[in-house]
């Protein structure tokens, strides 16, 4: 399978796609090295880290907040955090595929 950017088209191996695809891997979590989105990409990667810190640090802790809420027998407080978590992160994968659109080339 030929994976391609997902911003110019270019021919990518797996980790360089992701990162391109989840800025996430590359700026919050440096699980990712992400070479092609820095030096390709840098607008891109500006604002998607920017947005994807936001979006990963929130959502984190909304959902260790519901965990320590459903171990301490909070369910009501866990379920309305876990929501919340997951509202988070629908929203951040809205965004993400929109800046993805906008910055495409061609």
């Amino acid at each position: 399978m030929v994976r391609r950017c997902d911003l110019c088209g270019a021919e990518l191996p797996r980790g360089e796609w992701l990162a391109v695809r989840y800025a996430c891997l590359t700026s919050c979590v440096p699980i990712l090295q992400g070479q092609h989105l820095k030096s390709m990409h840098r607008s891109f990667y500006s604002i998607a880290s920017k947005r994807a810190k936001l979006v990963t640090y929130t959502s984190g802790s909304l959902f260790l907040i519901a965990a320590f809420g459903l171990v301490t027998g909070f369910g009501i407080i866990a379920v309305s955090f876990f929501l919340g978590a997951m509202s988070i992160l629908a929203m951040g994968t809205l965004y993400r595929s929109r800046l993805l659109k906008t910055h495409r080339c061609g």
